[in-house]
């Protein structure tokens, strides 16, 4: 799921009776979680995050791709094909800013309609066209064309197209309505690639250039390998114009605020494109990622691991600016079961999770549903899409989101301590996590946050720990042969052993 998409999903998810809060019903569940859509391959605000720091555009694209290429490629063809509007019984195109003309694929024209006007292209139950102009006269007396010969409308130069029933205008390229059957067509734009990429709306143009750039080389790869993939069935179009591919709005992108940064943005990256082996790769991103992306195998089970694909750490997703770095939902016992028993069947009121499967970045992948007659293993789409949830990194009663100072110094550790194993706690002067690889203590007198781990860490623990007179550590520095760590009340020096010092 993009940005646009995720857009998209708050639309739909503020009409869905959701309690979210602080606080869960009595004996209900609460679902703590960070990260928007699928977590596959970049993470838009993560980018955002990025470009911010100073990252270009090209080294963004290398971090979320694993071991791609990223430099100028020809497309498999020159034109794309992108489909607006699908199995419609009729269409309706009006002419701004010039005219457009009207003739069939094999070249017998229609009229010109003159800017301002507008016509309604029908496909008959014989499967022809009927042209309709706006007082309900036909444009010849008759129908035009059929299956193979379609209609097509072509702009006078800097017209433009809009197409009411989309919402949007097109304003490169040409329109043709085709036959899908007996009073059904598709309506497609076909245009260059590079003016395809021109009507892409996935992250606001007011954001970096840097960030900008990695949007359009990321969307002019995954146009790359759609055509390389062939036609897409039921559309005639290599893609869609909705978030089903990428959310395409025509010059609707380039008209609003910010348009030219945004040409800028894919003239400075023509042509470029990330390609694995030679081949352009299926460049997927969604809005966020939590702070770690996840294998494609992951996400879609059952599909071939890529090695561009791999989850990695996402470590400027949590920038003020993303929405969903961090989330919760609560639901009472009743919902949850309701929800979840397309997914389930009957096994019962729903009374807890157990066995949890995880990828990389904490997803959930499988997980038991207990009820109170059996139980059913569940993928972690099946929750999500039965709750509505924004994303499958989510937990349920205990809140293991990264927060705060540890999340910076988990951000700065390049995410290597690995997946939390508990949340937050308060201790003596601070904050304590657990995780994979070793605990992140938060120092709040100093403002800082020190991971341990390895033989350090377990040197600390066998001294007290933070009830020892060491107290709580605030900096840790490699020396010569090993680590030193400072603390409140000592130093733990490890160089192949380790030997704690107090005072």
């Amino acid at each position: 799921m993009s940005l646009a998409a995720a857009a998209l999903g708050l639309a739909l998810l503020a009409a869905v009776p959701v309690a979210a809060g602080p606080k869960r019903p009595a004996g209900g569940f609460t679902f703590h979680g960070s990260g928007y859509g699928h977590g596959l391959g970049m993470g838009q605000f993560g980018m955002l995050g990025l470009a911010q720091q100073g990252w270009e555009a090209t080294r963004i694209v290398r971090h979320y791709y694993s071991k791609v290429d990223v430099g100028p490629k020809q497309p498999a063809r020159p034109d794309i094909r992108v489909g607006l509007l699908q199995a419609v019984g009729s269409v309706r195109l009006i002419a701004a800013n010039g005219g457009f003309a009207l003739s069939l694929q094999s070249g017998q024209a229609i009229e010109t309609v003159p800017a301002g006007s507008r016509r309604t292209l029908e496909v008959t139950a014989d499967r022809r066209f009927r042209i309709i102009r706006p007082d309900g006269t036909l444009v010849g007396d008759t129908a035009w064309g059929g299956p193979t010969d379609p209609v097509i409308a072509i702009r006078e130069a800097d017209a433009r197209v809009r197409v009411a029933d989309w919402g949007h205008e097109i304003g490169h390229g040409l329109l043709r309505f085709e036959v899908a059957g007996e009073g059904q067509g598709h309506l497609v734009a076909v245009m260059p690639i590079e003016e395809y990429v021109l009507g892409i709306a996935e992250v606001p143009s007011s954001w970096p250039k840097a960030a900008l750039g990695a949007q359009a080389i990321a969307a002019r790869t995954y146009a790359y390998w759609r055509l390389a993939g062939g036609m897409r069935a039921g559309c005639g179009c290599d893609v869609f114009s909705t978030v089903a591919d990428q959310n395409y709005v025509g010059w609707d992108k380039l008209a609003a605020a910010g348009g030219d940064r945004w040409a800028g943005a894919v003239r400075d990256t023509e042509r470029i494109v990330a390609t694995y082996q030679g081949a352009p790769i299926y460049a997927a991103y969604s809005s966020s990622s939590g702070g770690y992306t996840e294998d494609i195998e992951k996400v879609w089970p059952g599909s071939t691991p890529l090695p561009y694909l791999r989850g990695v750490c996402d470590p400027a997703d949590d920038t003020a600016a993303n929405p969903s770095r961090f989330w919760q939902a609560s639901f009472d016992p009743g919902h949850v079961t309701a929800a979840l028993k397309p997914y389930t069947g009957d096994v019962g009121g729903i009374t807890g999770f157990s066995d949890w499967q995880l990828g990389v970045s904490g997803r959930v992948t499988r997980v038991t549903v207990v009820g109170s007659k059996g139980s059913r293993v569940l993928e972690g789409w099946d929750i999500r899409s039965g709750l509505t949830l924004k994303d499958t990194r989510f937990s349920v009663n205990r809140n293991l989101n990264i927060r705060g100072e540890i999340r910076q110094a988990y951000d700065a550790a390049g995410c290597r301590p690995g997946r939390a194993t508990g949340g937050q706690r308060r201790i003596r002067g601070g904050r304590l996590q657990t995780f994979v690889k070793g605990r992140i203590y938060e120092h709040l007198k100093r403002d800082t946050a020190a991971w341990l781990r390895g033989a350090m860490l377990n040197a600390y623990l066998n001294a007290g720990g933070h009830a020892s007179r060491l107290r709580l550590p605030y900096r840790i520095r490699r020396i010569r042969g090993g680590q030193r760590g400072w603390f409140d009340g000592g130093t733990i020096t490890c160089t192949g052993g380790c030997r704690v010092r107090f005072g």
